[in-house]
C-alpha cells in the first residue's frame, strides 16, 4: 500500500483524498448513527422493563398488604403474581420472595419475625429497583407504612 501511495503523484494523491475523505466521513456517519440508534433502543426497553416493574412491584405491596390486613390470600392471584415478578422482577427481589417463601413453608419458632424483616429488605429491594435511595430510610422505617407498631419494644430485638 505505501509503495502505491509513494508511486503516485501530488494531483494523483490528492485525487484520490478526495474521493476516499466524503467515504469516510458517510462511513463514520452511519456508524455512530446505528450506535446511537442502537443505545436508544435499549434505554427504550430498559425504560419499558421500569415501567412494568414498577407496576408489578406496587400489585406485590397491595397482595402482602392484604396478607397482613387479614391473613388470608386468594391462591390464583398469588401464583399469578408469582408469574409477573417472575417476568418482571430482578434477581434480587425474586430471592428475596423465594426466601421469603420458603421460611412462610416451614414451622421455624419466629418464622412471623423473620418474614417481617424480610419483607422489610423487599421493599427496600424494590425502592432501589424503581430508582429511589434508601439512605435515610431504615428497614424499620420502610416496614412501619405496613405494621403499624414496628416500633413496639417486642420487635426491637429483630433491629439490632
Amino acid at each position: 500500500m505505501i509503495k502505491f501511495w509513494n508511486l503516485l503523484t501530488l494531483d494523483q494523491k490528492l485525487d484520490l483524498l478526495k474521493q476516499v475523505i466524503p467515504v469516510i466521513s458517510i462511513v463514520i456517519g452511519a456508524t455512530i448513527s446505528i450506535i446511537i440508534f442502537a443505545l436508544t433502543k435499549r434505554k427504550e426497553i430498559n425504560f419499558k422493563i421500569h415501567e412494568q416493574r414498577k407496576k408489578k412491584y406496587e400489585e406485590c405491596l397491595n397482595f402482602y398488604q392484604k396478607i397482613f390486613s387479614n391473613n388470608s390470600f386468594d391462591i390464583e392471584e398469588f401464583i399469578r403474581l408469582q408469574q409477573e415478578l417472575y417476568l418482571y422482577g430482578s434477581n434480587k427481589v425474586l430471592l428475596k420472595i423465594i426466601e421469603m417463601n420458603e421460611i412462610g413453608k416451614g414451622n421455624q419458632i419466629n418464622r412471623n419475625d423473620i418474614l417481617l424483616v424480610l419483607f422489610g429488605q423487599l421493599l427496600q429491594l424494590m425502592r432501589e429497583e424503581i430508582g429511589l435511595t434508601n439512605k435515610q430510610i431504615s428497614i424499620r422505617d420502610s416496614l412501619s407504612l405496613f405494621v403499624t407498631d414496628v416500633y413496639d419494644e417486642k420487635y426491637e430485638s429483630l433491629f439490632k
